[in-house]
């Protein structure tokens, strides 16, 4: 889907070598997998918005409802990021132990102590170093990264670009993966119209 695979979406899988003893309490591999979209780029929220309308069953509800729906949702589709760039990620395991862990380690966080370790890269330019960062709240599993869309007065993006990569650091929790995020986007799939979109 446009959320999980996507010019603005990426996932990042991380496996476990070996299989899994039943005492784990999950079949096959264990996993962490973080979901990584530009929330700022229109389409994620388009695609985002109609999630919402599909797991509330829109179509069948009455136009008052749909007009309150809709209403709800408008701030959130229609939103001015203006200078900055979002980038929500969410994570999930299949090991509920990792789950505690992961969720102690990115409420931890703060912009100033992810300062040296979290970019958005582009293939010519200057990278944008983290400005935000919300942490989830309460038993959420999503958090945002939110970086400035120009650096030195330069927009990070144009379409002389091949490819934004965002790096960050995560927890290794139950010995998957090695600590290192990269996702990688190309920007000539995130043109609309002649621009780029993110």
């Amino acid at each position: 889907s446009l959320l999980t695979n996507s010019p603005w979406a990426y996932e990042l899988k991380l496996y476990r070598q070996g299989r899994l003893g039943s005492s784990d309490g999950a079949e096959g591999q264990a996993y962490v997998k973080y979901n990584i979209r530009f929330i700022s780029a229109l389409p994620i929220r388009q695609a985002q918005v109609r999630q919402l309308q599909i797991a509330n069953k829109y179509d069948s509800l009455s136009d008052e409802q749909k007009q309150a729906f809709d209403k709800q949702t408008e701030a959130f589709l229609y939103a001015d990021y203006g200078d900055k760039v979002v980038i929500g990620v969410s994570y999930e395991t299949n090991i509920q132990l990792n789950y505690q862990e992961l969720s102690r380690y990115w409420q931890a966080q703060t912009a100033e102590v992810m300062a040296n370790s979290v970019f958005l890269t582009p293939d010519k330019g200057s990278k944008a170093r983290l400005v935000r960062y919300n942490p989830p709240q309460g038993a959420q599993t999503d958090f945002a990264f939110i970086f400035p869309r120009e650096v030195d007065g330069n927009p990070i993006l144009s379409d002389e670009n091949k490819n934004l990569i965002l790096e960050f650091t995560y927890p290794i929790v139950g010995g998957i993966g090695d600590g290192k995020g990269y996702a990688e986007f190309k920007v000539k799939k995130m043109m609309i119209k002649g621009g780029v979109i993110y």
